[in-house]
């Protein structure tokens, strides 16, 4: 990590979820990884002590099922490990790789550096004030949470839980089944694929639903 500080900036303002979720802005299509996954890259990066899956179960607020399914994901795209415990050989913890802390540094500064480049050019006459900064981020967290929130479609919850009755979930099926355009329909599935509701697109095939109705609702609740 080039600078230790962006943990206690993402902390301080409680916003990991909401910053996994921005971050899938900048992510290249065809490598693009899911919120859950980033915000579990993010738990397991910024944890003092070994995770478990048990633990991100509880930490993340979602089923053991869909946490073995982020590993497996992340694993695959190799942004973390696996590393056997010594002293129970079904156990494991996790462990983010160089890839995966490259993808986290490269998010850091995408969204945060800009912070940083301001705050280093200000002068002394500006009396630069804590109070001040403290505002003004509590006022850019409200902002990004607005923004977030306004960013899921009034449709979003009733497409998810039509695609996980169907088990599959497709443009086309959005379309007939709310009477939508393409362009909006293209929209509530990607946002579907970001919440993990549904897997990426592989060619003209239905995607893969990968969350229950008990996860989505719990993910709700959550969100």
């Amino acid at each position: 990590m080039k600078d230790n500080n962006w943990k206690q900036i993402v902390q301080m303002h409680g916003t990991l979820r909401l910053f996994c979720n921005l971050a899938i802005r900048k992510t290249p299509k065809g490598e693009a990884l899911s919120a859950q996954e980033i915000d579990l890259m993010y738990h397991v990066a910024l944890s003092k002590e070994a995770v478990t899956p048990g633990m991100l179960t509880s930490t993340m607020g979602i089923s053991k099922t869909m946490i073995s399914r982020l590993i497996d994901g992340l694993t695959q795209k190799g942004m973390i490990l696996k590393k056997k415990s010594t002293t129970d050989k079904r156990s494991y913890s996790i462990v983010v790789t160089q890839k995966g802390k490259k993808e986290i540094d490269d998010m850091y500064y995408y969204y945060l550096n800009p912070l940083y480049t301001l705050k280093e050019n200000m002068t002394e006459e500006a009396k630069y004030d804590e109070s001040i900064a403290d505002t003004v981020s509590q006022k850019m967290a409200q902002g990004l949470q607005t923004e977030a929130q306004d960013d899921k479609d009034s449709l979003f919850a009733d497409a998810a839980r039509f695609v996980i009755e169907k088990e599959k979930g497709s443009i086309g099926m959005l379309q007939r089944q709310f009477k939508i355009g393409f362009n909006r329909a293209g929209r509530i599935m990607d946002q579907l694929s970001d919440a993990g509701v549904v897997g990426p697109e592989i060619g003209t095939k239905p995607r893969k639903v990968l969350m229950s109705a008990e996860e989505f609702e719990s993910y709700m609740s959550n969100n």
